[in-house]
């Protein structure tokens, strides 16, 4: 997240090198910043089996653990 918060203020900030901001629309091609926001979705999916995995480990039941995942889910609707 500190990274994609970085790089969303490179955008304001003139006189860096190209690769540090968003590829335009208009070109076919992608830079680091391009790729943040994808590695971040990445990350978080394959931390999500791990963290299921780990509480079936650790004795939680599937009906406590979807009951946790509801909780959590319920809790960024009403956050966002």
């Amino acid at each position: 997240m500190l990274v994609m918060i970085f790089v969303n203020q490179l955008a304001e900030m003139r006189g860096l090198p190209w690769w540090t901001y968003h590829m335009p629309a208009s070109a076919n091609g992608m830079t680091y910043v391009d790729m943040v926001f994808p590695f971040f979705l990445f990350i978080v999916g394959m931390s999500i089996p791990m963290a299921i995995a780990r509480r079936l480990r650790a004795g939680d039941s599937m009906w406590a653990l979807s009951l946790h995942v509801a909780g959590r889910a319920l809790a960024l609707v009403i956050l966002g």
